[in-house]
């Protein structure tokens, strides 16, 4: 079985990029969509960096951490306030 987010393509517009994560814009609800690369779930700690990183860049938004379309794979969007 394949995963969509393990096997990321550059579909959309890509914010920031580095080992652990990416932030890019979700294909299905053209928001920022904070995607951990590992096929595993992050820990507390790495968890907080990803969401330190997105408040300090998407102010305007609210962190979703409910995963509807991929829920095996960790990630989470920013939706406007």
């Amino acid at each position: 079985m394949s995963c969509e987010l393990c096997n990321l393509k550059h579909l959309t517009l890509w914010y920031f990029e580095e080992d652990d994560f990416v932030v890019c814009d979700c294909k299905t609800c053209k928001v920022p969509v904070y995607i951990w690369r590992k096929h595993k779930f992050p820990n507390n700690v790495e968890i907080s960096k990803m969401h330190f990183h997105a408040k300090k860049h998407f102010p305007n938004y609210n962190i979703d951490t409910k995963m509807r379309k991929i829920p095996n794979h960790f990630h989470f969007h920013c939706r406007k306030k």
